[in-house]
């Protein structure tokens, strides 16, 4: 790519540049122009319930990236019921304020368990008013509808396994 070699500048010596700083450019190629998508992966997702969330299913028309117009629009629908990742309810506490992202705050009210431990669902207060900058998470979540599409993620991880890669 011509920023990388921008980036690693012109010399006659051998230059070696690392892994991390290819992955950086491309992020900032691909950042502005990429549609984003939100995903939970269905055996560990966890039910939030909005006590006061609303009676019928709305949507919006909102941009897929606040820092990139050229990234496009995207319709979300907001629930009284939510999805979110196992991971992320794991780390919520009762009485904690969360922020569901592109929708506003919400107080997580009762947190519940199955015999192995395991968080099987949540219940929760929309808190609109509420202030993204005081709170600690700030989580992605799916509405509760027939339209999720359901697809397969196969995921490489790194196909270059060395920091750095030397001619032999």
């Amino acid at each position: 790519c011509n920023k990388c070699i921008l980036f690693q500048g012109a010399s006659k010596n051998l230059n070696l540049m690392e892994w991390d700083k290819l992955w950086s450019i491309n992020k900032k190629i691909i950042d502005p122009v990429c549609p984003r998508h939100t995903a939970a992966v269905e055996e560990r997702r966890v039910l939030l319930t909005l006590i006061n969330g609303p009676e019928e299913p709305f949507s919006r028309i909102i941009p897929r990236h606040k820092k990139y117009e050229g990234a496009g629009e995207k319709c979300t629908t907001y629930t009284k019921r939510i999805w979110i990742e196992h991971a992320d309810a794991e780390s919520i506490s009762v009485d904690e304020e969360i922020t569901l992202m592109d929708w506003g705050n919400a107080i997580v009210k009762t947190i519940e368990k199955g015999q192995d431990g395991i968080i099987t669902q949540l219940t929760g207060v929309l808190h609109l008013e509420g202030s993204v900058k005081t709170t600690k998470l700030k989580l992605t979540w799916l509405p509760e509808t027939s339209e999720l599409v359901n697809l397969t993620l196969v995921e490489f991880d790194y196909l270059i396994t060395k920091k750095k890669v030397r001619a032999s």
